[in-house]
């Protein structure tokens, strides 16, 4: 199992195999509650990510709203491997 820790916020997960998919790796069922949250945390995303391309400033490690994508994506990776 790989760890990964992403703005403060550790990511463990583990992938299982499909053979019927390309990649090898399945699709899991979510339970209702984490669906939820990942579908608002994705227009969460999408929502912050379309402010910071129409962002004039150039992006860079100080960038709030870059900081804002990373924390809701790492916020995502938590819902989807503690839902497994």
């Amino acid at each position: 199992m790989a760890t990964i820790t992403t703005q403060g916020f550790p990511f463990s997960g583990t992938a299982k195999a499909n053979p019927s998919s390309p990649f090898g790796i399945g699709r899991k069922r979510l339970p209702r509650s984490s669906r939820r949250a990942h579908r608002i945390l994705g227009h969460a995303i999408e929502y912050v990510v379309d402010e910071f391309l129409r962002d004039p400033t150039p992006p860079g490690p100080g960038n709030s709203r870059l900081q804002a994508v990373q924390v809701l994506m790492a916020l995502d990776r938590r819902v989807c491997s503690e839902s497994a």
